[in-house]
């Protein structure tokens, strides 16, 4: 068994030592939804309880008690729009009980043109697609100590289409949550995006030949903590640490803040850098409403909105993102 672990040990670095920083493919890997994680940070590594953390943390969805639904749509600059869904829900396969999960991220730019050229216009799309499953460790391993520690994995097919140009992988995601009972602090681990090179078919239409490049996928490992505190019986405040170890690029520092008013009421802040003051840090703002409702069955429904700010470039030309999510549990 040892030796079994040491070889898949090695497996996984040899990506990394083939290719060098800045030369990853299948870009997808890198986008983050939800509106709660967004505007906090990305600092959603341990706080991650829901469907939006599946792109931080696979192992949320051990919390997820019957059945839940969400979908986000982001409007960035340049016309770029991403789309996001998912469900969950309690499942048995071949005597194996826990929590799955099915996602979905689609992406797309408008039709690039040329008016002075004679080329045709060049369209671009990428989607990810994801299977999860997710429980407490405990289910396998009966050891008390280990009734606090959830885990969870990720199978990932992403594509990718620009113009004549086609690729496509698998990647992996491998997480877990410590959460001990009745404590006001959370810890959270993940590795993602695991998996072989990002190989990209091009085709030369006037030479008449295809070719394949490769590209090693953006992995990395994300660390965090969070710790609530109750100042009173309606209101808690809750502040979130991560810091993410890009293997091909920079890494990353985020904070998030969240303040929760009688559980209806979210203002979130938070504030997401990089290493190399090079690349841009962002600064993030939102609101979520949460309402519960019995019709005949209880269902919580939250609304949440979220403003990103790109700050390297906020006197010169403004980027920014904007992001509108719903998370509906029953």
């Amino acid at each position: 068994m040892g030796k079994k672990l040491i070889f898949l040990f090695f497996v996984f670095l040899i990506p990394f030592f083939i290719f060098s920083a800045g030369e990853t493919g299948a870009d997808i890997l890198n986008e983050r939804t939800g509106g709660r994680p967004l505007a906090l940070g990305e600092a959603y590594t341990s706080m991650a309880d829901n469907l939006e953390g599946i792109a931080y943390n696979p192992s949320c969805i051990s919390f997820v008690k019957n059945h839940e639904i969400t979908g986000s749509y982001l409007w960035k600059s340049f016309g770029v729009t991403s789309i996001n869904g998912a469900y969950a829900q309690p499942i048995e396969i071949f005597s194996l009980e826990g929590r799955g999960a099915i996602s979905f991220i689609y992406r797309t730019i408008p039709e690039i043109s040329n008016l002075d050229a004679l080329d045709e216009s060049v369209s671009f799309y990428d989607i990810l697609i994801a299977a999860t499953f997710a429980n407490n460790l405990f289910y396998f391993i009966k050891n008390d100590l280990l009734k606090d520690i959830h885990i969870g994995t990720s199978i990932k097919f992403i594509q990718e289409q620009i113009g004549n140009n086609v690729g496509s992988t698998f990647a992996f995601d491998f997480g877990f949550i410590f959460l001990p009972v009745n404590s006001f602090y959370r810890l959270g681990l993940s590795l993602l995006n695991v998996g072989m090179p990002f190989k990209t078919l091009r085709a030369n239409a006037q030479q008449g030949d295809i070719n394949f490049e490769s590209s090693p996928l953006p992995i990395s490992l994300r660390i965090g903590g969070s710790f609530s505190i109750k100042i009173d019986k309606d209101n808690t405040s809750t502040i979130s640490l991560d810091y993410v170890q890009n293997f091909f690029e920079a890494s990353q520092f985020a904070i998030g803040v969240e303040h929760s008013v009688v559980n209806i009421l979210f203002l979130r802040m938070g504030y997401n850098m990089y290493t190399d003051i090079r690349q841009p840090a962002t600064l993030s703002a939102g609101i979520g409403v949460s309402i519960t409702t019995t019709v005949p069955v209880t269902v919580t429904g939250e609304l949440n909105y979220v403003h990103r700010i790109f700050m390297w470039n906020w006197f010169n030309s403004p980027d920014s993102i904007d992001a509108l999510s719903v998370v509906f549990k029953f």
